[in-house]
């Protein structure tokens, strides 16, 4: 069980829990999906602002360096192997808004991988995702199925992201997750 994927055992579980999904279709009572879409942006939006608002409200700001002896100064381009790791090692999964399927663009891999390690080892050394990359399909989930579905406060969004800024991510932690183990950074009882 060691080599078990947690991420997979939480799927499992939750299609064995709840076999339908009828969380992803629970929507509150609406006479104009575009309405509800408007009330579901403006309340996770608002949701983004209060909790920034709380993050920049602390007078005490803490820096990594007065808690730790090694400081993690860049991010390394990554290779073309290991780029192609990534993806092929990726679930299948599109999201509607990528320019191809994830199994055609894995099918045609050896034209794609030196522009997408490109755009990868360009974001992470500048720090800066493209803005056609910052757009992602967000559905609302019903946290549990017996919470009132008339209230926004019982949702979640889900965002959908584009493959390419999926595989941003991947790269740019696996490189800061091997600095963390590496220093010993990592909390005993780390989870997520």
């Amino acid at each position: 069980m060691a080599d078990c994927d947690d991420r997979q055992l939480f799927r499992l579980v939750d299609k064995i829990s709840n076999p339908d999904n009828t969380r992803s279709r629970i929507l509150p009572d609406f006479t104009c999906a575009k309405t509800l879409a408007n009330k579901f942006a403006s309340f996770f939006d608002d949701k983004i602002k209060d909790l920034h608002g709380r993050m920049h409200d602390d007078d005490s700001p803490v820096y990594i360096e007065d808690l730790c002896q090694c400081s993690f100064t860049n991010i390394t381009a990554a290779t073309v192997g290991q780029i192609r790791d990534v993806i092929m090692k990726s679930s299948m999964k599109s999201s509607s808004l990528d320019p191809l399927p994830t199994d055609l663009l894995k099918e045609c891999i050896k034209a794609v991988l030196p522009c997408i390690t490109r755009i990868v080892n360009q974001s992470l050394t500048s720090g800066k995702i493209p803005s056609s990359l910052k757009t992602s399909r967000v559905t609302p989930l019903l946290k549990k199925t017996n919470l009132c579905k008339n209230d926004l406060n019982n949702y979640r969004p889900i965002s959908n992201l584009k493959f390419l800024l999926k595989t941003i991510e991947r790269v740019g932690f696996s490189q800061i997750n091997e600095y963390l183990q590496r220093n010993n950074l990592m909390a005993e009882k780390q989870s997520a």
